[in-house]
């Protein structure tokens, strides 16, 4: 597996990685990442990627394992706040609450997380699945925990783009 990528990993395969790991990318998402710019470079070498779907997976596993280790030991204080906001949540959730907080700019936000319901339709042409997501079903505790940190860094950076466009067009 080593051999296989040996010579391919640059910057590019693990940026996105890098990049993701303060909305908190799990170590799949990272292995997804890191395959899907390694078999980019394996095509563009001219290498049948199909031939080799195991030797990739392990390759880009180990890659996953490797960048998120280094990425824990240079990022303590991100990932340190990443488990606050998610043990916050989950304890919001314990109570049966939703995740909810005010944006920067002042827009309230409520994570929609429930544990949906689903019902099939049966006609004679075909199967319909009805999904039902009322705000009077019980939350999905462990969605309203994992999404909390992403969601809110997601409302921390489209605040500040809009506080910069508005300080742009005042200028």
């Amino acid at each position: 597996a080593a051999k296989l990528v040996n010579g391919l990993v640059d910057r590019g395969v693990v940026k996105r990685t890098v990049m993701t790991s303060v909305y908190g990318v799990t170590f799949v998402g990272a292995r997804a990442q890191i395959k899907e710019k390694i078999e980019e470079k394996l095509l563009a070498r001219g290498d049948s990627v199909d031939d080799m779907r195991l030797e990739i997976r392990e390759a880009c596993s180990y890659l996953a394992t490797m960048t998120m280790d280094v990425m824990d030991g240079l990022f303590v204080g991100a990932r340190d706040t990443m488990n606050w906001l998610k043990a916050c949540a989950r304890l919001i959730s314990k109570q049966g609450n939703p995740v909810a907080w005010i944006s920067p700019i002042g827009v309230p936000v409520v994570q929609p997380y429930r544990q949906n319901t689903k019902h099939a339709l049966v006609t004679l042409l075909q199967t319909i699945t009805i999904i039902s997501d009322a705000d009077d079903l019980p939350l999905h505790r462990l969605r309203q925990t994992s999404a909390f940190p992403p969601n809110y860094i997601h409302s921390l950076d489209s605040s500040h783009m809009l506080l910069t466009a508005l300080a742009m067009e005042r200028r």
